[in-house]
């Protein structure tokens, strides 16, 4: 099973991504491993990708997809992937993948941000846009980011797998 865990900036993939495969005893891949020095410094400067170096990346992230599927174990990426067609390019195996979306409010973000120092120095500009460019999920399990990390893993581990429609 390929677990996916996505949402904006700051809404803890990488935290909850790692202690699920922890848990799991899984592989864990985070897709900001995978931007590129140039997208990082635009990061930094408040410049958001384009849809161009979006897509890029998540056929980067496609590839990891791929690789984790053939291997037969269970993984765990976090990958932002906000928009429906960059979920429909990760999320082509239904049937042994789940998609688990970390929601939050723009607010609740930027003062978790504020407190934290941000791993990719991503600026605040970039939640912005995250929020702007995200297209909600349908076929999701949503869990609200409000609760404790602990807790969200058990959530997740305490759910069935299910095939996403």
């Amino acid at each position: 099973m390929i677990y996916v865990i996505m949402g904006v900036l700051g809404s803890g993939k990488t935290t909850i991504g790692r202690m699920l495969a922890s848990k799991l005893n899984a592989v864990f891949h985070d897709a900001d491993e995978y931007l590129n020095h140039k997208e990082r410094k635009k990061l930094a400067k408040g410049v958001p990708l384009t849809d161009v170096e979006w897509k890029n990346w998540m056929v980067i992230m496609r590839t990891i997809v791929d690789r984790e599927l053939a291997r037969g174990g269970t993984a765990v990426i976090a990958c932002p992937a906000l928009k429906e067609k960059y979920r429909q390019l990760l999320l082509h195996d239904k049937k042994n993948m789940k998609l688990i979306y970390l929601k939050g409010t723009l607010e609740m973000i930027e003062q978790r941000l504020a407190h934290h120092k941000n791993r990719h120095n991503a600026s605040p500009k970039i939640l912005e846009n995250h929020f702007k460019i995200l297209e909600e999920p349908k076929n999701a399990d949503i869990i609200d980011i409000t609760i404790p990390c602990e807790q969200i893993v058990e959530m997740i581990t305490r759910k069935p797998p299910e095939d996403l429609e």
